[in-house]
């Protein structure tokens, strides 16, 4: 992820399986934020890597947010309507 990791002897970022898994939940994107801290505290990755990674959760995080969004309105216009919650 950077070239202080060849430097550092190859260590591998701790968030690098979480992104290599995929980012689907909140859960995910909490599992990533952590392994991202523990990463720039110990060198494993540069600020930059840091701050590109930041934003990018920062916007899943919004996408999760409005998907949330569509489904409480999705679930709340069902209710009015008298159709049940698809299972």
């Amino acid at each position: 992820m950077s070239e202080r990791n060849v430097e550092d002897g190859g260590r591998v970022p701790r968030c690098l399986p979480v992104v290599q898994k995929g980012i689907r939940t909140a859960a995910d994107c909490t599992n990533l934020m952590s392994a991202l801290m523990s990463d720039l505290a110990d060198g494993r990755v540069t600020p930059q890597v840091g701050n590109a990674i930041n934003s990018a959760v920062g916007k899943l995080l919004k996408g999760l947010r409005n998907d949330d969004d569509y489904a409480d309105l999705t679930s709340h216009l069902r209710s009015l309507l008298g159709v049940p919650d698809a299972q």
